[in-house]
């Protein structure tokens, strides 16, 4: 399911990039070519893990967490951070970029999944420092669509792990405050909100991208215009291969397609969730439960973004957007979930 859905991505990546790639790098199967490398990669980190004895991964747990955080601080270094778009997300590391928030999102579910595991020494107060200071520093960059997709995960993690309904409660209403106050802090933000509910007030502005968003999955009806055959990849539609793909899935192949999609996300979010529940193991059944957090509200923002549904986020279509920092981390995710499944097979069952 995983290596089916990234390969649809990259089919998709090829066909909504080759004209802001003929456009921007003189070869239109620039982008295509460097997301083939980062499936690649990705499944080379998904076997690395995979293969690496879960005792050593269980130690490399903190050290992970610590040097996801470390690389956090260091993108405010000129000359180390990259600034795109009004924030400060990239680092540059000799020959390519990474967006470090797409660690963080990997490195606190597995922090999480062996801090939970250990009833006897939590602290709850030092979980919420510890958060605490991963907020900050993402509000600092400003990235506040990671901020959102972190907290849904830890909340995920601490209710399903059961924590004290009233802790759950306390901490769901701080954070929940928290992020309501950010977000009205913000002027653009709030521009964000209001266009989300009338984007044809500002329809050459902020209400331009979603006013084409919707102009594309219109166009493609129930089959699409074929593949390939997208109008509005041509300079109408911005971040067509990015955070607005699923518009240009839909239009090329039709709303069959897109639910289809939205069918192969369900069956395999659900598996994973699934696979948790019948674990035995604590950590491998709160690692479970946090990468299916992360894929059921990265995907939930990734498809209701494009339709008009929610407010735009700035985040990727898990295994299907363009980007190299999502599939390294996710295939890290992936790696960590199959190393678990396979190292609790009996020695008869074991290939």
């Amino acid at each position: 399911m995983i290596v089916g859905i990234s390969l649809f991505g990259w089919l998709m990546v090829t066909s909504s990039s080759m004209t802001v790639a003929a456009e921007n790098h003189h070869d239109p199967y620039y982008y295509s070519i460097r997301q083939l490398a980062h499936l690649l990669l990705m499944y080379i980190v998904m076997f690395v893990v995979m293969v690496t004895p879960l005792p050593i991964i269980k130690k490399s747990v903190p050290w992970v967490f610590l040097c996801s955080v470390i690389l956090l601080v260091l993108i405010f270094i000129p000359g180390i951070g990259r600034h795109v778009n009004g924030s400060t997300r990239w680092l540059n590391l000799f020959f390519f970029s990474f967006e470090i928030s797409e660690l963080i999102k990997c490195s606190v579910i597995m922090y999480l999944a062996r801090y939970l595991s250990d009833r006897s020494s939590r602290s709850w107060l030092k979980l919420f420092l510890w958060f605490m200071m991963i907020a900050l520093l993402l509000l600092m960059q400003p990235d506040f669509g990671a901020l959102f997709v972190l907290t849904f995960i830890v909340l995920t993690m601490g209710f399903l792990s059961g924590v004290s309904l009233r802790y759950f409660i306390l901490i769901g209403s701080v954070l929940s405050m928290a992020l309501i106050g950010v977000m009205v802090q913000q002027p653009y933000r709030m521009e964000r909100i209001a266009t989300f509910y009338d984007p044809w007030s500002q329809p050459y502005d902020q209400g331009y991208q979603l006013i084409q968003s919707l102009i594309a999955i219109g166009n493609g009806g129930f089959w699409g215009v074929g593949i390939g055959n997208s109008i509005q990849k041509w300079f109408y539609l911005p971040e067509s291969h990015t955070d607005f793909i699923f518009s240009i899935i839909v239009e090329e192949l039709g709303a069959g397609a897109g639910l289809a999609l939205i069918i192969a996300y369900l069956v395999l979010i659900l598996h994973i969730i699934w696979s948790g529940v019948r674990k035995t193991d604590a950590f491998s059944q709160n690692l479970h439960f946090g990468v299916g957090a992360w894929l059921l509200i990265q995907v939930i923002i990734g498809l209701c973004v494009p339709l008009g549904l929610l407010p735009t986020k700035g985040l990727t279509l898990p295994l299907i957007s363009y980007g190299g920092s999502s599939l390294l981390a996710l295939g890290m995710a992936f790696g960590l979930l199959l190393k678990n499944d396979s190292s609790e097979l009996s020695p008869k069952e074991q290939p």
